[in-house]
């Protein structure tokens, strides 16, 4: 439907509350200080809950509808101890980096996520390809 959710009533749509229509829908970065040691709580299980809202953000940012010429879901992440000692961070290495702070026994992190469209490149096409490609099977042992 059009315009967002509506209880029909005697033949009288009203809007619901809370219901946002897709068109005016906002994407929300993720900007949070996470804490990995809260009293009463076990730290394995709040490290697990940290990785699975992670996660859960990502996975509902990829299911939106990608913006008009774009290819796909590109993230630009941002990962510290503290907002202001934030760097630039790949997104398959976060959790990564949850783990390293937890292993430490750090108090807390910040993270930062924010999605914008991305756009494919062709690779070059040759023999640089072709070696790689070589180098890889070589180093697995498979073909």
């Amino acid at each position: 439907m059009v315009g967002g959710a509506k209880i029909r009533f005697g033949g009288i749509g009203m809007p619901l509350p809370g219901v946002v229509p897709m068109r005016q829908a906002v994407r929300s970065p993720m900007r949070k200080t996470f804490q990995l040691h809260i009293e009463g709580k076990n730290n394995d299980r709040v490290l697990d809950a940290v990785k699975h809202e992670i996660r859960k953000y990502i996975k509902r940012e990829r299911g939106r509808p990608v913006p008009a010429g774009a290819d796909f879901w590109d993230f630009d992440c941002k990962f510290g101890r503290t907002a202001e000692t934030a760097e630039v961070a790949h997104l398959s290495a976060l959790i990564g980096l949850v783990d390293a702070v937890a292993r430490e026994g750090g108090a807390q992190f910040y993270l930062e996520i924010l999605a914008k469209g991305g756009h494919r490149q062709a690779r070059p096409r040759g023999e640089d390809q072709s070696e790689v490609l070589r180098e890889e099977t070589d180093a697995t042992g498979k073909a």
